[in-house]
């Protein structure tokens, strides 16, 4: 598993999901806040390049790898870009978050 490949291709992917359900309102919410919740705790407390022990005996502990490449090109995400992406996914959830506040019309 890659970091560029959990914090840039997964809301990529995540983005036509909202797209489909944008006809119920308030689940398309409540898919979008738990969504950003996750990442914004993956990209807060998941350690890159250090291995993570599951406690579950004969599985191997997995290594979240820092870089990925595509198409000739190395994309990367080390620890010192962390707190970087934990306060822009901080700052997506407050904005998912108070969609819930503001009126929706169908």
């Amino acid at each position: 598993m890659n970091a560029p490949l959990i914090f840039i291709l997964l809301p990529a992917v995540f983005t036509p999901v909202l797209f489909v359900f944008q006809r119920y309102p308030r689940f398309n919410q409540v898919l979008g806040t738990s969504a950003m919740l996750v990442l914004l705790l993956l990209s807060w407390r998941l350690p890159v390049n250090s291995p993570i022990f599951l406690g579950i005996p004969g599985i191997p502990a997995l290594v979240v790898s820092d870089s990925l490449f595509f198409l000739g090109r190395r994309f990367f995400i080390d620890d010192s870009l962390r707190p970087v992406l934990t306060l822009i996914y901080l700052a997506l959830n407050f904005w998912f978050i108070a969609s819930f506040v503001s009126p929706i019309k169908p």
